[in-house]
């Protein structure tokens, strides 16, 4: 691809050896290192899962950007993008990498994100704003256990269990429901389709679910990080349940068990707009660690 801009140029990159050259092109600051290119952008390239295309001035690259399709039913990650921003309309070329990358991988895809480690200006998100990409602010927040920490058991009318494999279509169904209207519905339009997760991917010792008068009313989707750290990818409350401390029992039910299975810290990320969540995580002894911006946009 020629762009309209005279001598500057985008094309498509296909080994990880010429990343790494790019990265260590003159001035261009990278962000990532050989190592992690060997162990997952080469394996990514050669599986065709990941693009990766460099901006070049004539015949100097200047900068690139990747990405992976995320599963097949949901769309493209955007996992990295390098510039160095000491050149000319450094800006401008950033959003013309996302612009060409969410225009090449459009493969039936149903939505195009950006990875939140992606770290921009604002000024490029302002401009992603303006052509109608969803950007948002999201806080990163981190609960840590003491030593006094105590399990606490449902009440006797709530049923909890860790069949969520069993129970994985009506758990899409209320994930749906709990956040329908909502501005994280925007931002993970994959929850229309379905669900955050495949099945194969979940590991339901982590994952509680509640049932009242023998429905499924809440569940959540919790990663493993490491040894110490889980990770609250999803909670979702039905509608009909809503302000009644469903939520909050459903947190407790899940710092329980994670702390049971030895972990020290549980972590999570969450819309700011959603004050009533960020305000039920602080109330229970999160706290904030950074805040970053998240980037989603539906295909056609």
């Amino acid at each position: 691809m020629t762009n309209k801009i005279k001598n500057i140029k985008i094309k498509k990159i296909f080994n990880s050896e010429e990343i790494y050259h790019l990265t260590k092109a003159e001035k261009v600051k990278s962000i990532i290192e050989k190592e992690k290119i060997i162990n997952k952008v080469n394996r990514l390239l050669e599986t065709n899962k990941m693009h990766c295309y460099a901006i070049y001035n004539k015949t100097i690259p200047f900068g690139y950007i990747t990405g992976n399709y995320f599963n097949s039913k949901a769309g493209v990650m955007i996992s990295d993008c390098v510039i160095d921003y000491e050149f000319n309309k450094a800006e401008e070329y950033v959003y013309m990498l996302i612009e060409h990358i969410y225009k090449e991988m459009n493969d039936n895809c149903k939505y195009f994100r950006m990875f939140p480690e992606l770290k921009l200006i604002d000024s490029i998100y302002d401009k992603l704003k303006m052509n109608c990409f969803e950007v948002e602010l999201r806080y990163s927040m981190e609960y840590e256990f003491s030593n006094t920490f105590q399990i606490e058991e449902l009440p006797k009318e709530y049923k909890n269990n860790y069949n969520i494999i069993k129970y994985f279509s009506k758990y899409c169904d209320v994930e749906k429901n709990s956040y329908a209207g909502s501005i994280d519905a925007k931002l993970f339009p994959e929850i229309e389709i379905g669900c955050r997760k495949n099945s194969e991917d979940i590991d339901e010792t982590l994952c509680p679910v509640i049932i009242y008068n023998n429905e499924l009313i809440a569940a959540a989707l919790i990663n493993k990080i490491n040894t110490n750290t889980a990770e609250i990818e999803s909670i979702s409350v039905l509608k009909s349940h809503h302000s009644k401390g469903i939520g909050k029992m459903l947190v407790r039910e899940i710092l329980g068990n994670c702390y049971s299975k030895g972990f020290t810290k549980v972590i999570l990320s969450v819309t700011k707009k959603n004050v009533k969540a960020v305000n039920l995580y602080l109330k229970m002894g999160f706290k904030i660690e950074e805040e970053f911006y998240i980037v989603t946009k539906k295909y056609d």
